[in-house]
């Protein structure tokens, strides 16, 4: 009667332990899931702050020329185009005085992060640019990876809760496992006698001996021994001379092994014939072929790169150009130059040649100066194109000039100077040529080279067709602009 009780309380316990190991595994479930939440909102916000640091950055970059040039539609559209992303609420633009210039976007919550960027030109405060950052979008992206986890986890939960229960249910026995031998035992279980009865000899030899002859099979079971028990060692007679063979092979093995040991430690290296072809390796002078290649040092970081726009306008005319009208072009070209300088800065130098140069030569960690130098090229070459344009519908001559941007060290501007001639005298094409330095510098492809049309002419030369299309926008309006200045 004992057998059934104890099925069920092994099934309790059974149903116990799943139950407290399922409680176990989900409140750890839960627990990691409102840390993994709140981990997740402080990313979220930190992201946001870091995007719109760069943000910032690239929005004073773009708005700069056009607050410049006082063009309120320009700075308008570029404030509604960035308020279309989903990290920014708001973007408002005001001048020193807090008057405002500009406002895109509505601020409807209060858990914004405002963030304040001083535009700048020539240590003078232009405009003060406010972004309001909500991390909202980011924290949806956290929260959704946190569900898809959630979901794993629940259903690698219930797999180990299942596999556990099948494993325990397979370990214990079933009830009719245990009541078969019970009702076998007790057959064959001796009645009980009274208490003065069982202490006595007699009685106890003949029930005894009345248990022998009624299973005679069981007791040879018993006497039987176990196959599984170790066995006695087989028994070996005594050999004098036997011994004696077996204590001399011991000897003879040992000595074997050391005299084995003494010619392994006697035995000399082999020489190693010389090698004829090194022979003269003494006398040999060796040639510096790629001195230039590691002298130039194009790969630089952002704290000390520096940016060299060099504009070819000697090697690109035709023969047949007089002197006059080829001066009157430079001319030309020269207030265009200009033009651009005044809104992306830099440093414009006259080579005797004739031709010219624009450099950046004020590094920035965040490659800012970069970006204006992009910027100055691909406005230059949008208004050389447009001029060219213009003259030709007039029937008058031009100047077929090749361009190149370059990037280097900042303190070794002959070495880039090199370079961009190089890239100009060896390319036929009007497009702004650069080299893998700087179409692969990290900050710049993450921005204004994100999307652009970029063409690899050869191993190392690079044609910058069209930057972002939100700053081609931008640069190909700039242009238009200057180029109705440049004739009224």
């Amino acid at each position: 009667m004992d057998k059934p009780l104890r099925f069920t309380t092994m099934i309790n316990q059974r149903t116990r332990l799943m139950m407290t190991l399922g409680c176990i595994l989900l409140t750890g479930l839960l627990l990691s899931g409102i840390y993994l939440t709140v981990v997740a909102g402080k990313i979220a916000q930190l992201q946001t702050r870091q995007q719109g640091e760069l943000l910032g950055q690239q929005t004073v970059t773009m708005i700069k020329p056009a607050l410049l040039a006082g063009d309120s539609v320009s700075l308008n559209y570029v404030l509604n185009q960035l308020v279309k992303q989903p990290d920014i609420d708001a973007i408002i633009l005001t001048d020193p005085r807090e008057r405002l210039l500009g406002r895109a976007g509505d601020i409807r919550q209060d858990n914004l992060i405002q963030q304040d960027v001083l535009i700048r030109q020539q240590d003078e405060t232009l405009a003060i640019l406010e972004l309001y950052l909500n991390p909202q979008a980011s924290r949806s992206n956290f929260n959704a990876l946190l569900v898809q986890a959630a979901i794993l986890a629940l259903i690698t939960v219930i797999a180990a809760l299942t596999g556990c229960w099948f494993s325990l249910s397979r370990n214990t026995p079933s009830p009719a496992a245990n009541t078969e031998p019970a009702l076998n035992t007790d057959d064959a279980v001796v009645p009980p006698v009274a208490e003065d009865d069982e202490h006595s000899p007699e009685l106890l030899s003949d029930r005894s001996a009345q248990h022998n002859e009624s299973h005679p099979d069981e007791l040879v079971e018993l006497l039987r021994p176990d196959e599984a028990a170790p066995h006695m060692p087989g028994f070996a007679p005594f050999c004098d001379h036997k011994e004696r063979a077996e204590t001399k092979a011991p000897t003879e093995t040992m000595t074997d092994e050391v005299s084995v040991e003494e010619i392994s430690l006697e035995a000399q290296p082999r020489q190693r014939t010389p090698n004829p072809l090194f022979g003269n390796s003494q006398h040999e002078i060796q040639l510096d072929l790629y001195a230039f290649e590691q002298e130039l040092e194009l790969i630089v970081a952002a704290e000390e790169a520096g940016y060299l726009l060099y504009l070819d306008l000697s090697s690109g005319h035709s023969d047949n150009l007089a002197s006059e009208e080829q001066l009157e072009l430079q001319e030309y070209y020269y207030r265009m130059l200009d033009m651009v300088i005044a809104i992306y800065q830099g440093e414009a130098t006259r080579i005797g040649n004739g031709d010219l140069q624009l450099a950046f030569l004020k590094p920035h960690k965040d490659d800012s100066h970069g970006i204006n130098a992009i910027c100055a090229s691909q406005l230059f070459n949008r208004l050389y194109k447009l001029f060219n344009q213009q003259r030709i519908r007039s029937f008058k001559p031009v100047l077929n000039l090749h361009m190149a941007l370059v990037r280097g060290h900042y303190k070794k501007l002959p070495r880039m100077q090199e370079e961009a001639r190089y890239l100009t005298h060896s390319t036929d094409s009007n497009e702004l040529v650069t080299h893998t330095a700087l179409s692969e510098a990290p900050d710049l492809k993450v921005s204004l080279l994100a999307g652009a049309d970029i063409l690899r002419a050869e191993e190392d030369k690079v044609l910058i067709r069209s930057v972002n299309d939100n700053y081609q926008k931008l640069l190909d309006k700039q242009a238009r602009h200057l180029l109705s200045k440049l004739f009224p």
